[in-house]
């Protein structure tokens, strides 16, 4: 399994150390646990992957990857205020929501960690040419927004990161199960973030290319159609933001 992570933005302050590595190892995890699981799948019933099935599905891994990365110091789905657009009907700066993560870690320097995570599809066609869906930079920057609207102030113990991730599996299209499966490059997984950090101006960003044993040609029926794609590779978008008091 390769993996590469690009860090762009160094982060200032107390901390900064300790969430880049957060970033990586997260990262690692989430990859471990999806490998994990679609290798379990193979031995079982044929090959499955987690990020098939949709957002809530894929959480599946990052839940289990930050639970170990915070040794169980974390919560889903805590409750948060967020900003909201005043109207002349509201009289409220902040109404209640929910954040998809919290986690504290840290041994004499702690820090505390809202993530907001998405999902979201990169189409491969070959080593050199891939498509970022729109709606797919949309959702992230929903996530980024999502983070930067919380009320901070009951998390700020001391150092507090926000964190917006979207993970982007990788599909390829093909005409039957009989075609050969497009590999991904190293070169492209990198091209890929380079093109991510410079121009979505995210602060990271990384990704995996999947094994041979996990490449093969799944068969979809999509309205009467058949459809026939294998899964080359993932890429994770991060943007990471430090809050400090007002």
């Amino acid at each position: 399994m390769e993996q590469i992570l690009l860090y762009q933005k160094s982060l200032s302050g107390k901390g900064r150390n300790i969430v880049k590595n957060f970033v990586y190892n997260f990262q690692k995890n989430i990859i471990d646990d999806i490998y994990l699981y679609a290798n379990y799948s193979i031995n079982d019933q044929g090959l499955d992957h987690l990020f098939w099935y949709g957002e809530q599905q894929l959480k599946t891994a990052v839940t289990t990857a930050l639970y170990k990365l915070c040794d169980g110091y974390m919560m889903q789905e805590p409750g948060v205020a967020r900003k909201v657009n005043k109207s002349k009907e509201s009289k409220n700066d902040y109404k209640n929501g929910r954040v998809d993560y919290w986690c504290r870690i840290g041994g004499p320097t702690k820090i505390s960690i809202l993530v907001e995570m998405k999902h979201a599809w990169i189409r491969y066609y070959s080593p050199k040419k891939w498509t970022i869906y729109k709606y797919a930079l949309d959702r992230h920057e929903s996530a980024v927004k999502q983070v930067n609207d919380i009320e901070k102030g009951e998390f700020i113990d001391d150092n507090l990161f926000g964190v917006a991730l979207t993970i982007l599996p990788m599909f390829s299209e093909h005409k039957s199960e009989d075609e050969e499966v497009q590999k991904m490059e190293s070169f492209t997984l990198r091209a890929i973030c380079e093109q991510a950090i410079k121009t979505q101006k995210v602060n990271a960003c990384g990704g995996c290319i999947m094994d041979d044993e996990f490449l093969e040609i799944t068969d979809w029926s999509d309205e009467d159609k058949e459809r026939y794609e294998s899964y080359p590779g993932v890429v994770f978008l991060w943007s990471i933001y430090k809050f400090t008091r007002k």
